[in-house]
């Protein structure tokens, strides 16, 4: 039997973070209930306020097959932009491509810009952005940036010649997600993926069952085959394996080839 690629396998061959802990505080956070299941944290509640450095310097200066993804348990902000920095070039020296991705803030992108610039072959951005609805984006992930700031990363990555890439994953607002797929498609290079928010019993914390169940209501057969429908013919949309299983489209069966 093919084992399942899902998740950041889909992506990248290897994933690198450098802290613990992390102030978007998303309230769908995987690496948060991760944390908690390992022991770096006593509490959920610790997570937003945590900002432990905890890096392996062998891990970043490998030269690896395929695709590094940095970070995925984690943002990066201004508190750990230097380390965050420090760790991108580790990457990027030891000759790898790397997915950097982030629910992004100015400052950041613009520094990673700037000092990168000679790398614009080997990075690929990938901003999180959910919904261009900030009332549900400020429910949901109540430390990250608004959506005008992060669609102004993604101008901004774009007109400094970056290769971009935007994750509606979680997919926060089904009702608009085609329209507001198509607002963002022009500044991408890449692809945009759409995805379901996925287990959401065991890590959704601080939100009504209400807002839960608008969240599964959006994300049914019959949403995700209607959004399909809508989308289809874009060259730039990109499924995660959540919408392939509905749809019934070929998995990936290669860890990081589903880029």
């Amino acid at each position: 039997m093919t084992k399942k690629i899902s998740g950041t396998k889909e992506w990248a061959v290897v994933t690198i973070n450098c802290s613990i802990g992390c102030n978007r505080n998303c309230y769908y956070c995987y690496g948060r209930r991760i944390s908690a299941l390992r022991g770096d944290i006593s509490s959920y509640s610790e997570w937003p306020k945590k900002n432990e450095i905890c890096r392996d310097i062998k891990k970043e200066t490998t030269k690896y097959s395929g695709t590094v993804m940095f970070p995925s348990m984690h943002d990066i902000h201004p508190g750990n932009l230097e380390v965050c920095i420090d760790v991108i070039g580790n990457i990027l020296k030891a000759g790898n491509k790397i997915l950097i991705t982030s629910k992004p803030q100015l400052e950041c992108i613009q520094r990673i810009c700037n000092d990168f610039k000679n790398y614009k072959d080997k990075i690929l951005f990938r901003f999180t952005i959910g919904t261009l609805n900030n009332k549900i984006l400020k429910l949901w992930e109540p430390g990250a940036p608004s959506a005008a700031e992060r669609t102004a990363c993604l101008a901004y990555a774009r007109s400094k010649r970056f290769q971009t890439s935007v994750s509606m994953e979680p997919m926060l607002n089904s009702l608009r997600v085609v329209e507001e797929a198509k607002v963002m498609l022009p500044f991408i290079t890449d692809g945009l993926w759409i995805g379901k928010m996925n287990k959401i019993e065991d890590r959704v914390i601080n939100i009504s069952q209400q807002e839960k169940d608008r969240i599964r209501a959006g994300q049914n057969n019959t949403e995700i085959k209607r959004i399909h429908n809508s989308l289809k013919y874009e060259p730039k949309i990109r499924w995660k394996e959540s919408f392939k299983e509905v749809l019934g489209l070929k998995l990936s069966t290669e860890i990081g080839a589903d880029q």
